[in-house]
């Protein structure tokens, strides 16, 4: 079952970790589409993140040492 204020809540959560980091971010995909007036049926959080090339694994270890019990919980 869907529960979008969940999805909403968990982009906050992305939202605020990102900036934190001064990331340069944007969300994509059901959120994205959400926002601006396309109702979706989502479950996830879609996210682009501006890495610049070569340095792609600092971002990934980053973001799975904050996230890495949700990635094990939506693996399943």
């Amino acid at each position: 079952m869907i529960h979008l204020p969940r999805v909403l809540e968990a982009a906050e959560t992305v939202q605020a970790f990102c900036r934190l980091q001064g990331w340069k971010f944007c969300f994509i995909g059901g959120v994205a589409v959400q926002r601006w007036g396309e109702p979706r049926l989502t479950q996830h959080v879609d996210l682009t993140l501006l890495t610049g090339f070569g340095n792609e694994e600092t971002y990934a270890d980053t973001l799975l040492a904050e996230f890495s019990t949700c990635a094990e919980i939506n693996s399943e």
